[in-house]
């Protein structure tokens, strides 16, 4: 279970959530009946992830504008929310733990989203000011049907929170209050800050390239008796993937040991060839 629990947070930090989908379908497996319910919602909303956030803007009720995909160097976390089925206290601390321990991050960008009817949005402001909500929020003054809580983004019913990269692609659907959640922030702050590529295309340009519906780019074919590309094993890219999740997340340690299994047990994958590459720079 331990095992699967960080190849999911692996896979979403690698933005493949298929691989996601996957994980949390194992898990399902083995869970009891309330355990499975929660894990089938989150595998509804992992199809999201790696995928090109809308082309949308979120107007502010301060008059601000938040371009959700043409993002430029900033990460974009949107929290959806509505009084209908308002947000726990709990998940209310989560988001603003997360708010004040990343606000000053110069690549992030934080929004608030409701999507309850006009007439009940002075209780909704009451409730943002009540329970602290210090970031910017777009009231939609539309209950079902909400344009961008249920036409652009349709994950489901909220409170969910949405973390989109600088890339434009959706990188987390989810509460704030899970650890995943933590672990793709602070992997997608990393990839803006320029500390790291972003996994799925490596040498993009932000800006609209990737998040325009742009598809990665293919490489050419290698010439007549270039040596042939090692090939990827499954199982050696999901270990190192969880050995990348580590060393974003500061556990270098624990990554060096991962990347060296990589290499013990699967000497001829591309895995190990990369994460040779990376240990020597360790």
């Amino acid at each position: 279970s331990e095992t699967l629990e960080l190849s999911y947070l692996a896979a979403l930090v690698a933005a493949d959530g298929k691989a996601a989908s996957e994980a949390l379908q194992a898990l399902s497996r083995r869970a009891d009946a309330s355990r499975r319910s929660e894990l089938s919602q989150k595998r509804r909303r992992v199809r999201g992830v790696g995928k090109p956030a809308p082309d949308i803007e979120i107007r502010t009720d301060g008059g601000d504008d938040f371009a959700v995909r043409r993002r430029g160097d900033d990460v974009l976390v949107v929290d959806f929310w509505n009084l209908r089925s308002a947000p726990s206290k709990e998940l209310c601390r989560a988001l603003r733990a997360a708010y004040d321990e990343f606000r000053d991050e110069r690549h992030l960008q934080f929004v608030g989203v409701n999507a309850d009817p006009e007439d009940d949005l002075e209780a909704s402001r009451r409730f943002a000011a009540e329970h602290r909500f210090e970031w910017p929020q777009c009231y939609e003054g539309v209950g079902r049907g909400a344009p961008i809580t249920h036409k652009a983004f349709r994950a489901g019913n909220p409170p969910w929170t949405v973390i989109v990269d600088s890339y434009g692609t959706v990188r987390f659907i989810g509460g704030a209050d899970e650890p995943a959640f933590y672990y793709v922030l602070a992997a997608v702050l990393a990839e803006a800050d320029g500390r790291y590529d972003p996994p799925y295309r490596v040498g993009a340009s932000r800006g609209g390239e990737h998040g325009s519906g742009a598809e990665p780019p293919v490489g050419k074919p290698s010439p007549p008796g270039a040596s042939a590309q090692p090939k990827s094993n499954p199982d050696a890219l999901n270990l190192f993937n969880q050995a990348r999740l580590a060393l974003r997340t500061g556990s270098k340690q624990r990554a060096k040991k991962l990347f060296q299994e990589v290499i013990r047990r699967w000497p001829d994958s591309l895995e190990a060839k990369k994460a040779a590459e990376i240990l020597e720079t360790l």
